[in-house]
């Protein structure tokens, strides 16, 4: 049972950051691919979720405050994290992230485990 915070952007404040950028990690024992890009003219970011390969599981997925990511593809069959993923605005204006939020520390993607997120009754 936890809450992980999961990279979105890298960088160094000196050199600066990237603003495509891709990692695998597993969530829940399974090892899924994340990529990140950015949508400058949109100031908006966008994820594909993958499978280790980085064959497309869910693509084009845009980063929103306020709602659980996944939840669209939980009932369609797609080989999806089963748990909650979610964007929390820390700045508290309940604003979704810009290009520079998540350098700027304003915003984090976190994911919730599925025994927290949907506990047994």
């Amino acid at each position: 049972m936890s809450i992980l915070e999961l990279p979105v952007q890298v960088g160094d404040p000196a050199i600066g950051f990237t603003s495509n950028f891709q990692y695998t990690i597993f969530l829940e024992g399974v090892q899924f691919g994340l990529v990140f890009k950015t949508n400058k003219p949109d100031d908006s970011w966008f994820m594909d979720i993958t499978t280790v390969n980085f064959e497309p599981v869910v693509m084009g997925l845009g980063l929103a405050v306020g709602l659980d990511l996944l939840f669209p593809y939980r009932s369609k069959g797609a080989q999806i994290p089963p748990g909650v993923l979610y964007c929390v605005d820390l700045s508290g204006n309940g604003s979704d992230p810009a290009v520079d939020s998540f350098e700027n520390k304003t915003h984090v993607l976190r994911y919730m485990t599925s025994d927290q997120a949907f506990p047994a009754s």
